[in-house]
């Protein structure tokens, strides 16, 4: 007499147990390492962009000298009853900011360029006047507070103005995610310094005024620089620049 067989096989109706709980969890973890890739992928972009910009203007340095001989203007708005409430910056103004790019594009690998003069009299953080790198990376502002190179933050010297980076090519827009997508550099005399670096604090409590609690996420990118993460957008209350910088 033949011995019964014995069927070690799975039936449907655990295949599909299985194949929901693979798909349950495969739903709760997939976003999370997406979006841990593309913070890596920011982070590195952006301190890819750091260097080739913070090199283009020394090399433009060299060729000009400093950048407050280079004739820049401060940027300011037309105050006349016309314009008051509009936000267009001046002819001065488009000048100056022009000649600033001008001055250190040619260092760099440029896709497309909308100059302020042809595009960007709305203001002079971008909006319509824009520089998309070859990496796709945007300079999408550029603004002189001190074009003569005099300001000073915390102990940071001889600040002339800031710049803008969009990390991503999408539509410029100067309402882009400060400290999640853009991200702003302080222009000095002689090259790029991080908004938010730990010696421009003036206090110990400025990054967690600023970046965490605060409006201002452009003072962000000097965490991101210095400690290589955006860990702020995950677990900001277990961060300061004097103890954690990163999430446990």
């Amino acid at each position: 007499m033949a011995e019964p067989r014995h069927n070690n096989g799975f039936t449907l109706a655990e295949v599909l147990i299985t194949l929901g709980i693979i798909c349950v969890v495969a739903a709760l973890t997939i976003p999370t390492l997406i979006q841990n890739y593309k913070t890596r992928e920011t982070v590195s972009r952006l301190k890819k962009t750091y260097s080739e910009v913070n090199e283009a203007i020394k090399l433009a340095v060299i060729e000009n000298g400093p950048i407050s001989h280079w004739g820049l203007t401060n940027s300011a708005y037309d105050t006349s009853e016309e314009n008051k409430d509009k936000h267009i910056i001046t002819d001065e103004t488009v000048k100056s900011l022009d000649l600033f790019l001008d001055n250190i594009l040619k260092y760099l690998k440029v896709t497309e360029r909308r100059t302020y003069a042809e595009y960007g009299q709305l203001n002079d953080y971008g909006i319509d006047s824009y520089t998309i790198l070859a990496d796709g990376i945007i300079i999408d502002g550029v603004h002189f507070q001190s074009a003569n190179c005099r300001a000073k933050y915390g102990k940071i010297e001889n600040i002339c103005g800031d710049i803008y980076f969009k990390m991503y090519k999408t539509t410029p827009t100067a309402d882009s995610s400060n400290g999640v997508e853009r991200f702003v550099f302080w222009i000095t005399d002689t090259g790029l310094v991080p908004r938010g670096h730990r010696l421009a604090e003036d206090s110990t409590d400025a990054f967690e005024k600023n970046c965490i609690k605060g409006n201002y996420k452009y003072s962000c990118t000097g965490w991101v620089i210095e400690n290589g993460n955006m860990d702020y957008l995950k677990c900001p209350e277990e961060l300061s620049w004097d103890g954690n910088h990163e999430c446990k």
